[in-house]
């Protein structure tokens, strides 16, 4: 039984009076039982017990342990995890956990980006300091247990914090990228020459191990003595400090590039193990790979309709087969896509059974990234197309350009080591740019030669000219170091800026605002209390939102609506857990008579926070709980005939 007012109702040794009677019986009826479930922060842990909301559960090994993403075991938890406990009462009086679950805190936010500073018990990630004691969980890219002496300056990190009395963050849980994700390389491209211990693709060396996975153009395993001289390859690397990057791992790509479709999209429909991007369908198989915006493997499940992706197919008897699906996560009106030309006309081009309007700002290049003529393509050319999408749903091209004949173009994903005049070295390698290279932010908005810097993570796409040198087509930041994305409540907003479990975050007129299918809707469908993801980039020093994604439906209920109050509504205080302050906001759709009673769980009523009438609109009342106990308590409202009761926790 959930640790509810039902709970309350089992326990209470007289029948309560006042609002709180009203609630009990406008709730329905349960059966007692002697199971206990509570909500809240480990308090203390021992070898095979622990502490939550001051009851103490027993664990032995029936008890089932459960993460976020599965099965863990008990030893895996520490002191400040929020987790979820039922218990079953024994007779002698105690509980026995049956199951605990880790769970995130209410009013908890979470942020991902870079360490900036560190200090004694501090990190400082994306502009926020956040304390680190020995209740925080740190733990690297696959599950490993790290310390605080781990922890280093511009590693990546996603944190787990919420918000304490004095105003600071009390960092709960650290994923650290302890592998260092931004050092990795993608390499696509033919093989130059090969040895023993490695190989090179495009003039980038490349130590092999026994630890590097081969693969054919099927994925199935094959020995690195199966590789040949002239082999096209994708190559997946890691870049190591004085050494060669060693390769973890290599796949071999036989298919003809006539054969394979490339774009970028929403996903309009998922279907099974089919996904429908663009008016294509891509079927899905255990070879393809999934990844997310930071290159980490997820599943198909992760997927969700509206989402942009680039997807990579190959097609075999007239049906695409998708190799690669990577979220991109920022929205935009445009779809990009590389293939054949099936038609031409005046004023139109399809590519893959795409359409395409053409008109006179339309850019074309040749295969060398030369300007060159609507009039010079022909069907059959195999061609890289961006458009942008219409009112109508139309699609209008932007750029044109002839993919290289012979296949000798090259793909890497590295961080810059260095600028030139007007060059790019990354991986150990020099690309040059001209006038003609695309050159995208983290949002996919054009940007210029001057705005690249050393550190940044990019995509580089690049050609291999006659001299040997390589002409960058098309640079796209990937990760920058002012780049965070944050994910909690909206606390407060306004035209200004929002503010997302505290930290706040400056509004533009361009922020791009998703709905929960991820269309685009006006920042007026943002309210307080919903619970939301926030890309932001720093813009003069202060962090300022770019996209907005609203995860949960509008706290009155109703989705994405203008924040007006629709009906009664008791929404969750913040800061929970508290010590001493806290504040409690309810929504009332018309005037009422409001009741808002705080109790302990004993059912005594120990304050009267609001008593009389109020106007329709949100309300926002602060609850000092300074001379109470540490513990759970419960607050109701009355209004109008609705009644409503949530759980707050005082801990000091």
């Amino acid at each position: 039984m959930k640790l509810t007012i039902q709970w309350i109702k089992n326990i209470l040794p007289v029948v309560l009076s006042g609002i709180l009677a009203v609630a009990l019986l406008t709730l329905p009826a349960i059966q007692a039982s002697d199971d206990l479930e509570v909500e809240g922060y480990i308090e203390t842990i021992g070898s095979d017990s622990l502490v939550v909301t001051g009851t103490t559960f027993w664990v032995d090994g029936s008890t089932d342990v459960e993460g976020e993403n599965g099965p863990i075991s008990f030893s895996d938890l520490q002191a400040g995890d929020y987790v979820e406990v039922r218990g079953d009462l024994q007779n002698d009086g105690t509980y026995l956990a049956t199951r605990i679950r880790m769970e995130d805190a209410d009013g908890d936010f979470r942020t991902q980006g870079t360490i900036s500073a560190i200090g004694s018990d501090n990190i400082t990630v994306n502009g926020w300091l956040f304390y680190v004691n020995a209740g925080t969980e740190i733990r690297g890219d696959h599950g490993s247990r790290l310390t605080f002496a781990d922890l280093m300056m511009d590693m990546e990190v996603e944190i787990r914090a919420f918000s304490r009395a004095d105003g600071s963050y009390l960092a709960y849980r650290i994923d650290a990228d302890d592998d260092h994700h931004d050092d990795d390389l993608e390499i696509e491209g033919f093989i130059d020459s090969l040895w023993t211990a490695g190989l090179s693709v495009n003039g980038i060396d490349i130590a092999v191990d026994s630890n590097t996975v081969v693969l054919d153009d099927n994925r199935l395993p094959i020995t690195f003595g199966d590789l040949v001289t002239g082999d096209r390859v994708e190559v997946y690397a890691l870049r190591r400090l004085n050494n060669l990057p060693l390769a973890t791992q290599i796949r071999r790509d036989d298919h003809d590039q006539d054969d394979e479709v490339e774009l970028t999209a929403a996903i309009e429909r998922i279907s099974g193990d089919t996904l429908q991007v663009a008016g294509l369908n891509f079927i899905t198989t255990s070879a393809t790979v999934f990844l997310n915006n930071a290159n980490q493997p997820i599943t198909l499940a992760d997927l969700q309709e509206g989402m942009i992706v680039e997807i990579r197919g190959d097609i075999r008897g007239g049906e695409i087969f998708a190799s690669r699906v990577k979220i991109e996560d920022f929205f935009q009106d445009e779809v990009e896509i590389r293939g054949l030309i099936e038609s031409l006309s005046s004023d139109s081009i399809v590519v893959r059974g795409v359409t395409f309007a053409v008109d006179g700002q339309t850019v074309v290049l040749d295969h060398n990234n030369q300007p060159i003529s609507y009039g010079d393509l022909q069907v059959g050319m195999l061609v890289e197309i961006r458009g942008d999408r219409m009112a109508d749903g139309s699609l209008l091209a932007n750029r044109i350009k002839i993919e290289d004949p012979a296949g000798n173009e090259v793909e890497i994903r590295a961080a810059i080591d260095s600028l030139g005049t007007a060059s790019v070295i990354a991986a150990g390698r020099e690309f040059f740019t001209d006038a003609n290279t695309l050159i995208l932010d983290n949002f996919n908005n054009p940007i210029t030669f001057a705005d690249l810097s050393v550190g940044l993570v990019v995509e580089i796409r690049a050609l291999t000219q006659p001299s040997g040198e390589l002409l960058a087509t098309r640079i796209k930041i990937e990760n920058s170091p002012g780049f965070s994305v944050t994910s909690g409540t909206v606390i407060a907003i306004d035209d200004q800026s929002i503010v997302v479990g505290q930290p706040s975050f400056g509004l533009q007129s361009g922020v791009v605002v998703l709905n929960q299918r991820y269309q685009p809707v006006a920042l007026s469908n943002i309210s307080v209390g919903q619970e939301v993801t926030l890309w932001a980039d720093l813009v003069n020093g202060s962090p300022t939102a770019m996209q907005i994604h609203i995860v949960s439906g509008s706290p009155t209920g109703i989705g994405d609506t203008p924040v007006t109050a629709q009906a009664f509504e008791l929404l969750q205080n913040y800061p929970n857990p508290f010590n001493p302050t806290t504040t409690i906001a309810f929504t009332l759709d018309q005037a009422a008579n409001v009741q808002l009673n705080v109790y302990n769980s004993l059912g005594q009523k120990v304050a009267e926070l609001v008593n009389g009438a109020r106007g329709a609109g949100r309300h926002a009342i602060q609850f000092d709980g300074a001379g109470m106990a540490s513990g759970v308590y419960f607050y109701t409202l009355e209004a109008g005939g609705f009644t409503q009761v949530r759980k707050l926790v005082l801990m000091k």
